[in-house]
């Protein structure tokens, strides 16, 4: 049958029926489906009507071929803040099937959120458990769903999430972030490389922390005020600065009494303190201490005595013991002149000499 021009008064479908060959609307002609009148835009070609708003008689539309029952699309539009444009997939007795046994797909917009749905091999015909690949609302806020991972064009490198909710990227190199340079000798694959890492609890790691030659760790403040730990591969030394927030004390104590001191005052050098096990909420002077004033070493503690109980002390011949300050008046020592050990008393500036061991 070839092609006519019918007036559009001359053709009457709603009781039924085939329009065979072509059906041309022309000039500013419009198909409305559904519907005796046009809707309120009343712009466009095609307008497609539903009854009411559900599975049933909303303006949904499927389209198939002969190649099979199946339909190709399907387009289903029930209600404000809810359509669906289904790839090889069908609405039909209140849920989605399969109309092909490969994959499906689907893209829905759900109240504020467009989402993006898929599933894989379910038979034709049989009923779909979509699942959420990724979504968008309104104010444009991209959304991974699920413990599918989010992968990159080589699909070798990507960012999942498990079923305990850990986040873990996996790349074939290193992961920058942030204008870190790539010529760090550390950096591998594996890696992240950044600028700041800032950790706001906890640090665990099943091998190695690693500091570059000149690396510093710091805790508290980058300045006076912190604590550094240093790699100085100039002078091939290990150097921790102690600042004033932290009194300038290294103490070293019972790790299981939950890192509890004696209190120590801020010290005006940096000092390092050797606690015993004892809790010091209950005990106080149990402590030794040893710190350099720029002069002298300086070795105190809270109770108890100095012992030497294994080797020998051995002082340079020109040294000597003292018993109270080297500079105030009666103040006692013993030094050695040639070969004599002499006993000498401090008096109005000077050594006075009590008493003499002879050679």
């Amino acid at each position: 049958m070839g092609t006519a021009e019918i007036p559009p008064e001359a053709v009457d479908l709603t009781k039924g029926g085939i329009v065979q060959g072509n059906l041309f609307l022309s000039g500013t002609s419009k198909l409305v489906i559904g519907a005796s009148t046009l809707p309120v835009s009343g712009q466009g070609r095609l307008f497609i009507h539903g009854d009411n708003a559900d599975d049933t008689d909303g303006p949904h539309i499927h389209i198939t071929t002969d190649s099979d029952v199946y339909p190709l699309m399907a387009y289903w539009h029930q209600q404000h803040g809810s359509q669906v444009i289904a790839f090889d997939a069908y609405r039909s007795g209140g849920g989605w099937l399969s109309s092909y046994g490969t994959s499906n797909f689907a893209i829905a917009r759900t109240s504020s959120r467009l989402s993006f749905y898929s599933s894989d091999a379910v038979p034709a015909g049989d009923n779909i458990n979509w699942d959420t690949g990724f979504s968008i609302d309104s104010n444009g806020n991209p959304r991974v769903h699920g413990t599918k991972p989010l992968e990159f064009e080589t699909g070798t490198e990507y960012i999942a999430r498990d079923a305990t909710n850990i986040l873990a990227f996996h790349a074939a190199g290193y992961c920058r972030v942030g204008s870190s340079t790539t010529s760090h000798g550390l950096a591998s694959d594996g890696s992240l490389l950044c600028t700041v890492l800032e950790v706001d609890s906890q640090i665990f790691a099943d091998y190695q922390i690693v500091l570059a030659a000149n690396g510093q760790f710091w805790i508290g403040d980058i300045s006076a005020l912190g604590s550094e730990i240093r790699a100085n591969a100039t002078y091939d030394e290990i150097v921790w600065g102690i600042g004033s927030n932290y009194g300038r004390q290294l103490v070293i104590c019972e790790a299981n009494l939950g890192g509890r001191d004696f209190g120590h005052a801020i010290q005006p050098t940096s000092t390092v303190f050797v606690q015993s096990a004892a809790d010091p909420l209950s005990v106080t002077d149990e402590w030794w201490s040893i710190a350099f004033d720029g002069t002298n070493a300086i070795y105190n503690l809270g109770s108890g005595a100095h012992k030497f109980t294994n080797g020998s002390i051995e002082l340079d011949s020109t040294e000597a013991v003292y018993w109270g300050d080297a500079n105030t008046n009666g103040s006692w020592r013993r030094i050695r002149s040639g070969n004599d050990l002499l006993d000498q008393r401090r008096e109005a500036g000077t050594w006075v000499t009590k008493s003499t061991v002879s050679a």
